[in-house]
């Protein structure tokens, strides 16, 4: 018998279609970031902390991939599950790193660094997904 904790009830209880529009949306929130014009972060947000906004792909890449994993589901074929997802997730983020310097050109650059970051996210998201797993929170 599984128990359902406050934190992870709402993932097993959210089914199919519902948790699709919610990993549609994260990407296409994710997209609107990655293209959007950089002075309107730098206006509303500075940190002390240097190199904060790899903190932030980290981030923003592993929630993509634990989103993109739960939607997918805990099937029997969760190694296919995993490659669908790390390449998918991959992809992504290196096509809004090749799409930033031809929509913003001069403001937003093509970065080694952030799909560095980007990786080391979908990676964390993937195990903590599949811990959730082994655990049977999820």
């Amino acid at each position: 018998m599984t128990t359902l904790t406050p934190i992870t009830a709402p993932l097993r209880l959210l089914k199919g279609k519902t948790r699709l529009a919610i990993l549609i949306d994260y990407a296409f929130i994710v997209a609107l970031l990655s293209l959007a014009p950089p002075d309107i972060f730098t206006r509303t947000i500075t940190s002390p902390i240097p190199h904060a906004d790899k903190i932030v792909h980290f981030c923003i890449y592993a929630i993509f991939a634990f989103l993109m994993l739960w939607t997918i589901g805990k099937h029997k074929k969760i190694r296919l599950n995993v490659t669908i997802t790390t390449l998918s997730v991959l992809s992504f983020g290196i096509l809004m790193e090749f799409l930033q310097p031809l929509i913003q050109p001069g403001q937003r650059f093509f970065s080694i660094a952030d799909i560095g970051a980007n990786i080391c996210g979908l990676l964390t998201g993937i195990a903590v997904l599949l811990i959730l797993y082994r655990l049977d929170l999820v």
